[in-house]
Formats: C-alpha cells, structure tokens, sequence
C-alpha cells in the first residue's frame, strides 16, 4: 500500500485463522519426572516449583505467588489466595486451600529452613536471590519457565512445559480412582467438564480394560 493511504480497517480482522489440532500435553512417568526433579538440584527455587507442580497440580501462577502465611506446615495445608488488590489472583478467581502431601511439606519445610529468613526480609516463597536489571533479592519471581526449560532440555525432555505437571496429576489422580469432583475442587477448575479433559489415558492404564474383555471371553467359551 502507498504509506500515506490509510486503511480504514484492519484487513487481517476477516481472514480465517488455521485450524490447528490443540497440543496434547506431555504425560511424565515417574522416572521422568525424578530426572527432571533431579535436573534442578542447583536451583532451589526451581525445585520446588517442580515438586510442587508435580504433588498439588497447580497452575504456575498460584505457585509463584505464594507467600509464607499461605503455607500451613503444622496442618499440612496451602492456601492459593485470590486477592486482586495485592497483585494475586487465581484463575477461577476464588481462593481455595488444599493439603499437601507428605512430599511436598517435607520439600516446603527445607526451602523454609534454607530460604524464608534469608536477608534481605522477603513473604516470598519464590523470591529472587540475586540482583539482575529488573529485581533486587527477596523480590517476588515472576517466571521460572525459561530455567525450567533448560532443565526439561538436559535430561532429553526439551517438549515438557511447566503446564503438563498440572496435566500430570490430574491424570494421575482420575487414574488411581480419586473421584472427578473431588480432583475438580483440589485444583480449583470451576466445572467438572474442565477436569474431565485433562483425564489423559496413557496405554498402562488401559490394562484392565483389556484383562476384563479377556476374562469374559474365556467364560463365555467356558459356558
């Protein structure tokens, strides 16, 4: 177009954007994921973003936004808070308070004893502990994704995103015969229809169907 002819609209709005089939996330086993677990060992912050992803299913954002008093050690418990003038803000817009497993209180309990009285004074579960050209230590991290990167890329897992945790436990869970409301409620989707999405066969847990058919096709000859 000539540079002093203005368009009245933006030509792109009525072009049709391309179908693309929707990423398919990726299911760690459990070997993959204590590699990976294992892979940031040198970054403490990011080690516990892992197990926490990993053993409650949260989004990224609630996790990096938690502060000390939404860590409960003596009861086991975290609270993922929903307060838009601080700054902190979940999906669902509502708060929710989960439990934690026995892993992920022992991991919280050593970032604790490690981190949490650190100078410079911080409320900051995950906090900067060296200054760069936007924070200052004891500053709250904003993204872990591009060291998480790194550390998926080192042990052959360069296609994980942080997200795919989240997938993880939710599978995991619907797997192990948790019910679906009860998964719906600890991660916090707002209907049960989200939840059932995330419920991902991998081919182990298809075994039974298989072993059931079998056995009733060997009664029905032995009828």
């Amino acid at each position: 177009m000539r540079p002093w002819l203005l368009i009245p609209t933006n030509p792109v709005a009525v072009t049709e954007p391309l179908r693309e089939e929707p990423r398919e996330p990726r299911l760690l086993t459990r070997t993959e994921y204590e590699a990976l677990r294992a892979s940031c060992v040198d970054n403490r912050m990011l080690h516990l973003f892992v197990t926490l992803a990993w053993e409650t299913g949260a989004r990224s954002g609630e996790l990096l936004q938690l502060e000390w008093p939404d860590v409960n050690l003596a009861q086991q418990h975290v609270t993922f808070a929903n307060d838009p003038r601080r700054g902190r803000q979940t999906k669902g817009r509502r708060s929710r308070t989960v439990s934690l497993s026995e892993v992920a209180v022992a991991a919280l309990r050593d970032h604790a004893a490690r981190f949490r009285l650190l100078a410079p004074p911080s409320p900051y579960v995950f906090k900067h502990l060296r200054s760069n050209r936007s924070a200052r230590p004891g500053d709250r991290l904003e993204s872990l994704y591009r060291a998480f990167k790194r550390a998926s890329a080192a042990v052959a897992l360069p296609n994980v995103r942080p997200h795919d945790l989240r997938h993880c436990f939710v599978t995991r869970k619907l797997a192990e015969g948790v019910p679906a409301q009860l998964v719906m409620r600890y991660v916090g989707h707002s209907d049960l229809a989200t939840t059932l999405k995330y419920s991902h066969l991998v081919a182990g847990h298809l075994t039974p169907v298989v072993s059931a058919a079998v056995r009733q096709s060997l009664e029905h000859a032995n009828a």
